[in-house]
């Protein structure tokens, strides 16, 4: 139907993973099984199983005759407390127009589609902002993992090694220790008892 078939690629066994950094000492992670393999789906229902928050997610990817990504984009609605019922259901029936974002893009910008699509709905646009990935990873960061292996693997580490590559696991960022850099830490891990 012109459509890639993501859901055969990505197949129905494994599971999502979502990562939230929350400012927290660790990260939010919840998961669920994939449900059908279309990624639109599986977030929709990951949201509903781990999140309890019913929700309406489309995703479009329109790919060039040369292989390159020629628009994408995405949308996700959840409910706020209080939203009425009728609200919900117009927004249900209005789904259908959600399932060809990518192409929709191609002929108006993301704040006109989105103005389109909740046309009397009293759309209000609280905030505008263009996504992009920043990872707070830093050799402080990965300071404080080498350090929460404990002083026996450091010292291992450094006796065996006598340096460390740590590597981000979101941005795949490296970060080098070398021997003296190593033994400070061990010595600020034996003044901190």
């Amino acid at each position: 139907n012109g459509k890639l078939n993501v859901g055969a690629l990505v197949g129905k066994e494994g599971r999502l993973s979502v990562i939230r950094e929350m400012g927290l000492k660790n990260p939010y992670v919840g998961q669920c099984e994939l449900l059908s393999g279309e990624i639109a789906e599986d977030f929709a229902y990951y949201f509903t199983q781990s999140e309890q928050k019913p929700s309406l997610v489309a995703l479009g990817v329109l790919i060039d005759k040369d292989s390159t990504v020629k628009t994408a984009g995405g949308l996700i609605l959840q409910p706020m407390p209080g939203c009425p019922d009728e609200v919900i259901t117009e927004i249900e029936n209005r789904s259908m127009l959600m399932s060809d974002i990518s192409r929709q893009l191609e002929v108006m910008d993301i704040k006109e589609y989105v103005t389109a699509l909740f046309r009397g709905l009293d759309l209000v646009i609280n905030e505008e902002s263009t996504p992009k990935f920043v990872c707070d990873c830093g050799k402080e960061r990965m300071e404080k993992a080498l350090i929460s292996l404990g002083k026996e693997e450091l010292t291992k580490i450094i006796e065996e090694d006598e340096k460390a590559e740590l590597v981000c696991h979101f941005c795949l960022n490296q970060y080098q220790f070398n021997k003296e850099e190593l033994q400070s830490l061990l010595r600020v891990m034996g003044e901190n008892g």
